[in-house]
């Protein structure tokens, strides 16, 4: 459910998301010492670290400065309207939010009703980093008949990445040979981070669909982007040069 922005994606009727935290950290708090909270998988760190938070009223300074070079603020969201010949086709939504320390990235890509009558295209893209570094990725990709569905573990303690494709009932481990490595939307906001300049490329260590490469993100220019409210951003016009099947299939 935490993959929906509001129960109304799922249910008719009305409906309310209630959490049980606080009332897990006060019965631990009264009940425990020298307690150790631990969830079953990477994915359930925020809510394992949330009912650490209400117990102890504290976060490590690492991870606050990690959270600051990798995302300064809160939440932030862009939207896109997809055009092809003049045609609207789709839209697409790249989010990015803060959660005292852990950092998830999504990105969705929606055909337009009209489309989806013989192309139906539906994109979900799922990245998970804690104090700076990723821990879990997933991509599933329903565009025409074209289907997939895969995670990706890193455990950056254990220098190891673990790849599972769920359609094909594979998993695959491999050894991490790099100081630095990435899966695609938290390369990108790596790539925010660092110093670009105009004709010149950065290269960054990506893993995806199961590989190893340096993908290579090419400088092009700088630009301004006009908002809504009229307001003009400065910007760079980057163009990655992926060596793997990215985000979407075609």
């Amino acid at each position: 459910l935490h993959r929906y922005k509001s129960l109304k994606e799922i249910f008719k009727i009305p409906a309310i998301k209630l959490t049980a935290n606080p009332l897990i950290a006060e019965y631990i708090k009264k009940h425990f010492s020298k307690e150790v909270i631990i969830g079953p998988d990477w994915e359930s760190f925020q809510w394992a670290e949330d009912i650490a938070k209400h117990e102890t009223n504290s976060l490590p300074d690492t991870k606050k400065e990690e959270l600051i070079q990798l995302l300064p603020v809160s939440k932030e969201s862009f939207f896109y309207d997809i055009y092809w010949l003049g045609i609207h086709v789709g839209e697409a939504a790249l989010e990015a939010s803060n959660n005292n320390g852990l950092i998830r990235i999504t990105s969705r890509v929606n055909s337009d009703p009209f489309i989806s009558a013989f192309y139906k295209v539906e994109d979900y893209a799922e990245s998970n980093m804690i104090n700076g570094k990723p821990s879990t990725f997933k991509t599933k990709q329903n565009e025409g008949k074209k289907r997939s569905d895969k995670e990706t573990f890193f455990n950056i303690e254990k220098q190891t990445v673990l790849h599972i494709n769920h359609i094909k009932e594979t998993t695959d481990e491999h050894s991490i040979n790099t100081d630095v490595l990435w899966d695609l939307l938290s390369g990108f906001y790596y790539l925010r981070t660092q110093n670009l300049n105009i004709g010149e490329a950065v290269y960054i260590n990506i893993f995806d669909s199961n590989k190893f490469y340096q993908a290579e993100v090419q400088v092009i220019r700088k630009d301004t982007i006009k908002l809504l409210n009229e307001k003009e951003i400065s910007a760079m016009l980057v163009k990655p040069i992926l060596k793997s099947e990215g985000l979407f299939q075609n």
